[in-house]
């Protein structure tokens, strides 16, 4: 698209009885004369997806089409829609958006990338990690209260639609990055257990990311461990050496959630998941779409309480040897 309107970032809480939606999010792209690109609207905003709904205005005020043209980016860009702060949904949403770079023709051609913050204003590392094996050292720009024009914007359909469907071009991303960003010496352990004890033990007492945890979070490592399992814990370790760690492996094993999303870099092999007080008997619904486009066998192990209400380590241990064994 020429002269594409990339419209300011906005974010906010959305007071209300309802479980659902609970925060709001703005951004999009938007045509010279002011109408909205529906393929850049992120969906969502239902269920378990964040709780965030997007709220884009269908036709951009004159000021703000004011603004964008005081601010004119120069030549051929790549839109990657929203800039995830959530590791798991960079990986599904954002990184997939950059489909494009794999084609030829398109690949270098553009000058960097272009996305709209989401919820916060926050930039991480990993984050830069997992795009540069595909856009080298362009730049990326991450708009958040100025609108801008880009002379020339290239939108991509989106490769995940949030319990809707899922393109064989995410898994094509995927490949990629596990192939460029694994470092050359990375150990290759056959079995993988992604642990969340030290990430927990982190938080504070009050954390909602406390509420998703076992009681008894290290007993259920040292079973995967006596199961022959590595077990790791991603957030002491690069995103290089975390992908490097299950790209090749033959089963990758955790907690339904974000790290667990790191089977989308596997060649192939097997897949754990474990349920938890969020998903106690099925299948996180992102989790079952990239097993679905990477063709992978997963098994979901529900979550069983002891007299504790910690994970009753017995009845994993047998569920467990019944599919390893």
């Amino acid at each position: 698209m020429d002269d594409a309107i990339v419209s300011r970032a906005a974010s906010g809480s959305i007071n209300w009885k309802e479980p659902a939606p609970r925060s709001c999010i703005r951004g999009a792209v938007y045509t010279d004369s002011g109408d909205i690109v529906d393929d850049s609207e992120r969906p969502g905003g239902t269920g378990s997806d964040l709780r965030v709904v997007t709220v884009n205005p269908r036709h951009l005020t004159g000021k703000e089409r004011k603004e964008a043209a005081d601010h004119v980016v120069r030549g051929p860009w790549l839109y990657a829609g929203s800039w995830m702060q959530q590791f798991g949904h960079f990986i599904v949403e954002t990184l997939p958006n950059l489909w494009p770079l794999l084609r030829d023709e398109e690949a270098g051609a553009v000058r960097g990338l272009v996305a709209h913050r989401f919820t916060s204003r926050r930039r991480h590392p990993w984050q830069d990690a997992m795009v540069r094996p595909l856009i080298g050292e362009r730049e990326i720009h991450v708009v958040d209260s100025t609108p801008a024009t880009y002379e020339r914007l290239m939108i991509p359909s989106r490769p995940y639609l949030y319990r809707t469907a899922i393109s064989p071009r995410a898994a094509e991303v995927w490949k990629c990055v596990a192939d460029r960003i694994a470092p050359e010496d990375a150990s290759h352990p056959s079995r993988v257990f992604l642990s969340r004890t030290r990430f927990v033990d982190s938080l504070p007492k009050d954390a909602p990311g406390r509420a998703r945890s076992y009681a008894n979070s290290g007993a259920v490592d040292d079973l995967f461990r006596q199961r022959g399992f590595m077990v790791v814990y991603p957030e002491e370790l690069t995103v290089a050496d975390q992908v490097g760690l299950v790209r090749d492996a033959e089963i990758v094993a955790g907690a339904g959630g974000s790290a667990l999303h790191l089977a989308a870099f596997m060649r192939s092999g097997r897949v754990i998941e474990l349920g938890d007080k969020r998903s106690r008997t099925n299948l996180i619904a992102t989790q079952r779409a990239i097993a679905a486009v990477k063709s992978q066998l997963i098994v979901h192990l529900p979550f069983h309480a002891d007299f504790r209400g910690a994970f009753d380590v017995g009845s994993l241990d047998e569920r467990l040897a019944s599919i390893i064994d």
